[in-house]
């Protein structure tokens, strides 16, 4: 073998071991069904990648979870990705307040995520969770429907937090719907029953004074 040739061999030798030793670049990850904590199966999950000098948010690639609610992509270069997750009849997240919030549900979640030659391997976990529905019927002694009703319902161990309110409809039923899965206390009063707010006094009234109201002064003497 010439000298051509060894160096030629060397250099290739060089080249398949460094190939060897890169490091694989992969973004791997969890998701679960939250009030069941087992992995979700069948979940998209979409990997965007923030590209070129512009960092333009371009789709990398999209896979659905496997049967224990696990994910695994590839990437073929270092970089910021955003991960994001979703499924049909899931959401993300939900307000604290219930049906009394304006706010509505999140239908997915994601994060932002670097690969680099230090951390070539990523990991991400998310939680979705299937909106819950309480429904029910409010009745008298006489098992008679009573409409009106003031329903309040809280979760169990965070009562200020957690909170959904209505009324029983004419036929006495009430319908809750999402909420967060877990147990719940329902409270059932009249409207009439609840705190009323004191009335609101105007400056004439203050200066109103009762005159039926007198204070007499008695003095007396002892003597000895």
């Amino acid at each position: 073998m010439n000298l051509r040739g060894l160096i030629l061999l060397v250099a290739l030798a060089a080249g398949q071991a460094g190939a060897q030793n890169d490091p694989i670049i992969e973004i791997h990850g969890l998701v679960t069904e939250i009030g069941l904590g087992i992995g979700l199966a069948g979940a998209e999950v979409t990997v965007y990648e923030f590209a070129g000098p512009d960092r333009t948010k371009t789709l990398y690639a999209t896979a659905p979870t496997d049967p224990h609610g696990e994910f695994r992509f590839h990437p073929e270069r270092y970089g910021d990705y955003w991960v994001e997750v979703t499924k049909q009849a899931y959401i993300a997240s939900i307000s604290m307040e219930g049906t009394a919030s304006l706010k509505p549900p999140a239908a997915e979640t994601g994060t932002l995520i670097t690969v680099s030659s230090a951390h070539p391997s990523q990991e991400v976990r998310f939680a979705l969770m299937r909106p819950g529905e309480l429904t029910g019927i409010v009745i008298d002694e006489n098992d008679k429907p009573v409409a009106g009703m003031l329903v309040e319902v809280t979760m169990a161990g965070l009562p200020t937090l957690s909170r959904a309110t209505t009324h029983t409809g004419a036929n006495g039923g009430f319908n809750v719907k999402m909420l967060m899965p877990g147990d719940y206390l329902v409270k059932v009063s009249s409207p009439s029953n609840r705190f009323k707010a004191p009335p609101k006094f105007s400056e004439d009234d203050l200066k109103v004074v009762d005159e039926g109201l007198e204070t007499v002064y008695r003095s007396e003497e002892h003597t000895s």
